[in-house]
């Protein structure tokens, strides 16, 4: 998987919400702080491998990574706060505007 440039990342969503607003503000760097340290998990699972060998004494068994629960932990909190940044809304400017000029009206059709 291919990592995702988090300076890129956290300049997009900055200029996607109001930076007046400390809060949301604060929500986009704990959402990039939370993508760097995903990352390092991935990269780290990547490097181990899914699973680790545990030896205690005698025993000796295999377990899965312990970055797999992280990660799916910080999936959580990446997703409930994407949910919550409020993000500015876009102009549609594809939409046309209601005319109300003279000329369109002669060419409605009438009834007659």
């Amino acid at each position: 998987m291919r990592k995702v440039d988090v300076e890129a990342l956290r300049e997009q969503l900055l200029s996607k919400i109001d930076t007046a607003d400390l809060k949301e503000v604060e929500k986009v760097e704990r959402y990039c702080d939370l993508i760097e340290i995903v990352q390092d998990c991935r990269a780290k699972v990547k490097d181990e491998g899914p699973s680790i060998k545990i030896i205690n004494g005698k025993q000796e068994f295999t377990k899965s990574h312990p970055c797999m629960n992280d990660i799916a932990k910080f999936n959580a909190q990446i997703i409930a706060l994407e949910k919550s940044m409020i993000f500015k809304l876009k102009a549609d400017i594809s939409a046309p505007s209601p005319s109300s000029s003279v000329e369109d009206k002669d060419k409605r059709g009438g009834l007659i």
